[in-house]
């Protein structure tokens, strides 16, 4: 199903030159760059329940393709009521499926983080032109191993 931009769900702002839809042929979610997008810009974003003062793990499957490792695509995790970062991540590039990682500890009170797939322009680099493709995404307590089983699309 496409995400619905609400509750738990996907929110997926409208954001000129980027696009944003269903992979059919290996499930995911699409994200294409056309090389018109703002230097500065948030493409996904999803409210994510949580226990206060626990560490986990933000784990993800994904592919690139005309995305180059520290052009600007990364993750951040804040908490939802305060607006506070809790983890920031690069993003890598791979042409071939490949798995990331962030782990964040939430403070006292807080039960929401934000979970934002974010593009800034790195400096001296043009903007980004490509897609990336999302398999799973998913958020764990962090002992816990992500083998894509409660996946948050």
């Amino acid at each position: 199903m496409p995400p619905a931009s609400r509750g738990f769900d996907w929110r997926l702002p409208a954001v000129d030159g980027v696009s944003v839809s269903r992979e059919e042929t290996a499930r995911g979610l699409r994200v294409t760059f056309s090389g018109r997008e703002p230097e500065d810009c948030e493409v996904l974003a999803q409210l994510v329940p949580v226990s206060e003062k626990r560490q986990y793990e933000l784990g993800f499957l994904y592919r690139t393709r005309g995305i180059a490792t520290g052009q600007g695509l990364g993750w951040r995790i804040t908490d939802a009521r305060r607006g506070t970062a809790l983890g920031e991540a690069a993003g890598a590039a791979s042409e071939e499926d490949a798995e990331g990682r962030l782990t964040f500890a939430t403070p006292a009170e807080c039960r929401l983080v934000r979970l934002a797939l974010r593009y800034h322009r790195s400096p001296g680099t043009t903007r980004m032109e490509g897609f990336l493709i999302l398999r799973t995404v998913a958020v764990r307590p962090a002992q816990l191993p992500i083998d894509g089983s409660r996946v948050r699309k």
